[in-house]
């Protein structure tokens, strides 16, 4: 049995040729028993050189959206499902449906993020990574970038590498994060708010193909 993925997946964005009402109904299943309320609204302008929008919506909520038309886009339709409509994603080996959809699909971007709790990971230990050239494959290390505030409680963010090129890191003291909304929190599910950590990793078909595994192998990655 594979066991239960650590990371999970905080933004999916892939492009196909294939039409609207095809795209719904291979979206459907990975919302689980949600996926039969799964429809298009109204349509809107478009973005990114693409003439029309219309926002993917599970009942009311909306989960992502589509833009397409224009004469430059060669048929293409780019479908965008952020933070917050991913976390509606109930099974993400139903993305198979979206892969085979006719006329083919292509991964554009893809964030995978893991949190963790027992103070794992720090921010002391990415910046430590960093400086062992842990992140760097090949040529220069990319570059890093902290954020810090003189209230401790504030919490520290570490960015790694520009957001234009393919990869693109971000980890941060989420448990402070989290505090900051909730005056007066000091533990969540019994772990204490200096411990809990999250690392996203974002990934972009911006000069290499991002493959498909990228999600369904997304720990490894």
């Amino acid at each position: 049995m594979t066991p239960e993925p650590k990371t999970t997946v905080d933004w999916l964005r892939f492009r196909t040729r294939a039409e609207p009402g095809a795209v719904i109904a291979a979206l459907a299943p990975m919302f689980g028993p949600l996926g039969k309320y799964i429809h298009l609204g109204e349509h809107g302008r478009g973005l990114f050189g693409f003439t029309t929008s219309m926002p993917i919506l599970v009942a009311d909520i909306p989960v992502a959206r589509v833009d397409f038309g224009g004469a430059s886009q060669r048929e293409w339709m780019r479908v965008d499902m952020p933070g917050k409509g991913c976390q509606w994603v109930k099974d993400w080996d139903a993305l198979e449906a979206v892969e085979d959809l006719p006329g083919g699909a292509e991964l554009r971007r893809a964030d995978i993020a893991l949190t963790t709790w027992q103070g794992e990971m720090t921010h002391d230990l990415v910046v430590a990574a960093h400086a062992a050239g842990r992140f760097t494959h090949k040529g220069r290390p990319p570059n890093m970038r902290t954020i810090t505030n003189s209230d401790p409680t504030a919490g520290r963010t570490v960015y790694i590498g520009q957001r234009s090129a393919d990869k693109f890191l971000r980890a941060y003291e989420k448990g402070f994060e989290l505090a900051a909304k909730s005056p007066g929190l000091t533990h969540v599910d019994g772990h204490p708010i200096e411990d809990i950590y999250r690392t996203e990793l974002e990934l972009k078909a911006s000069t290499t193909e991002l493959p498909w595994d990228v999600i369904h192998r997304r720990d490894q990655y």
